[in-house]
């Protein structure tokens, strides 16, 4: 869990954030499916948020109010130069950001093992299960990433257990 937790910090991608789920629940599942729920109260149930298609309904008609609002009140040039120094101000704020993120980013780092090839699909899973480093792991992990030109992620990959040409 701890070397999925940190190969998603340095390759930030949203199906990796679903591995890193996937992987919690089945760690975590021989454990919470023994439980048993507890025994519901009497009276109304918890509160419970408000679902995220309502939320964002909700957002969008308080945005929608407050814009028919300004509307209806004018602009002038000064209330105009204010939002775009708070323009400017923001972007450069985000261009801070940016830079902060990548350069954090490029001090990262994870042992990965890595299976290229080509050919059929049944092929390359048979060769790929054959050769898994540890084949005593009790969960291994995979994320596949297909297309004609992957040299880019395989440049940022150092890895010493490479399989494949």
């Amino acid at each position: 869990m701890s070397l999925l937790a940190a190969f998603s910090a340095v390759l930030p991608l949203p199906v990796l954030g679903q591995v890193s789920r996937m992987a919690q629940t089945a760690a975590t599942q021989a454990i919470t499916r023994m439980q048993l729920p507890p025994k519901a109260s009497g009276g109304l149930p918890a509160p419970q948020p408000l679902s995220a298609d309502t939320l964002r309904l909700a957002q969008r008609a308080k945005i929608m109010a407050e814009a028919k609002a300004e509307a209806a009140s004018g602009a002038n040039v000064a209330q105009l130069q204010a939002h775009l120094t708070a323009l400017s101000d923001a972007r450069q704020s985000a261009h801070e950001a940016i830079g902060q993120a990548l350069g954090d980013l490029s001090q990262k780092s994870v042992n990965a093992w890595v299976f290229t090839g080509e050919g059929l699909a049944a092929s390359l899973a048979a060769n790929m299960q054959k050769e898994v480093p540890p084949p005593d792991a009790v969960m291994t992990l995979a994320t596949l990433f297909a297309g004609e030109e992957v040299s880019a992620l395989e440049a940022m990959v150092h890895d010493n257990h490479h399989i494949g040409p």
